[in-house]
């Protein structure tokens, strides 16, 4: 490695953020990243509409696993936040069911408590070894809490079959269940709802999830240059080539955008790693939010619907993580909903028939009344081309074969879409991946 090298960083997201963070800090200078946004943020973005709405891409949440993104957060958030506790819920059977949906059966009606009770007591965990997601639901759940929620609120939101999927990823993902903790949630109609990292979480005062990566830019103003596209990506030369006529040189490239594009601006291209890449798999977004003419009065934090009946997978009572995601701050004329609906990697999405049904499924389960149909203030909109990469049961051998060419080359991918590791693809996560790949670099 040349002394002092040129580290080009393709992508301003949580990833791209914690590189430049990383060398900020540490006073190296031959840095620069690229965004093809006129914003910062990626994925964690966030939009303020003509009626005064704040919309983030999704049901977005700060929390951290390292002192370093915790740091991070106090210094460009300078104490502008709110902090809460996670109340999340799950609408299935027309019962309201407290999340983990796993822990909380009691709240079912009783036939279906009886059915989730005994597939827990039936299930085979710890015997059968699974093969795929599938597999790994219906041995760990049994076929009731299965048959309700686990295995269509998976369907739903990964739009991939759960049969082809592995199960390395789950982790912190997806909370275990214990007969004798359901017995004694049971003796006092105990939610138990404290699993998992998100359980208190912050969120910004002003500006929606999108404000931590706006003030981090402030930061390193002249080191982030929005609005510039990478189409092509010269191996022998270490150039890269962008849509508007600029050209830059590196000696280290990190990428944190979508692995299997990124492969395919690189030249001259590698047909083996072409190859690989076009077996990773992933899905889409598409986020309908509602701003109401009136307050709702309404504790959740976000709500999951499993059921095929409901468009959306995941609403989040956007409105209740700050005042000022609605006009002005006035929480007491206005409420936001936002709504999420995952498509497959080539489903079309027909903006006018998604927002009906999204009204529609609100009536309802009684989020909304049909008379708030008239104080529907604004609908937000947006159709998100990466959402989720998905952990398919060939993965991590492509990614070994990917990554292994990548960094022959001084390319470090990182990131959710750059690793292409959904169980590394929290914000914290995210920004540690960044943060990590600088400090090996330049320390």
């Amino acid at each position: 490695m040349k002394e002092n090298p040129k580290i080009v960083i393709i992508g301003s997201g949580p990833c791209g953020i914690g590189a430049g963070w990383h060398l900020f800090k540490n006073g190296y200078n031959n840095w620069v990243i690229y965004e093809k946004n006129a914003y910062p943020g990626g994925l964690s973005a966030s939009f303020k509409d003509a009626k005064g709405f704040t919309w983030d891409i999704g049901g977005h949440v700060l929390f951290s696993h390292y002192k370093e993104f915790s740091g991070f957060l106090e210094e460009v958030l300078e104490k502008k936040y709110l902090v809460h506790n996670r109340n999340s819920w799950v609408r299935a059977i027309e019962s309201w069911i407290p999340y983990p949906f796993q822990n909380n059966i009691h709240y079912l009606p009783q036939k279906e408590f009886e059915e989730c009770f005994k597939g827990l007591e039936e299930r085979s965990c710890g015997i059968c070894k699974v093969s795929n997601f599938q597999e790994w639901i219906e041995t760990n759940f049994g076929k009731g809490i299965s048959k309700y929620f686990m295995i269509s609120m998976n369907q739903k939101m990964w739009s991939y079959p759960l049969d082809k999927m592995s199960t390395q990823w789950i982790d912190e993902r997806i909370s275990p269940v214990s007969l004798e903790a359901i017995r004694q949630n049971m003796k006092g109609n105990k939610i138990d709802s404290s699993w998992g990292p998100n359980s208190t979480f912050i969120y910004p005062f002003f500006g929606g999830i999108g404000e931590v990566f706006r003030r981090a830019v402030v930061k390193f103003r002249d080191k982030v240059r929005l609005e510039n596209q990478v189409y092509k990506i010269d191996l022998d030369s270490k150039k890269i080539f962008f849509k508007n006529g600029m050209e830059d040189k590196f000696d280290i490239l990190v990428n944190t955008s979508n692995l299997i594009d990124f492969i395919n601006i690189l030249y001259p291209q590698n047909p083996s790693i072409v190859k690989a890449s076009k077996r990773l798999k992933y899905n889409r977004l598409f986020i309908v939010g509602i701003g109401l003419r009136r307050e709702r009065k309404d504790p959740r934090t976000w709500i999951y619907f499993p059921e095929e009946k409901y468009i959306f997978y995941r609403v989040t009572n956007l409105s209740n993580y700050s005042p000022y995601n609605v006009p002005n701050g006035h929480m007491q004329s206005y409420s936001s909903l936002l709504t999420e609906i995952t498509l497959s990697e080539n489903a079309p999405a027909n903006r006018k028939f998604f927002i009906e049904e999204t009204v529609k499924g609100l009536i309802d389960t009684g989020m909304l009344s049909k008379a708030d149909e008239s104080l529907i203030e604004s609908i937000f909109s947006l159709e998100v081309e990466n959402a989720y990469p998905i952990p398919t049961v060939d993965r991590d051998e492509v990614l070994y074969k990917i990554n292994e060419f990548l960094e022959s080359q001084n390319i470090y991918s990182r990131g959710r879409f750059g690793s292409f590791k959904y169980e590394r693809g929290n914000m914290d996560d995210c920004f540690m991946q960044g943060f990590e790949i600088a400090h090996r670099m330049v320390i």
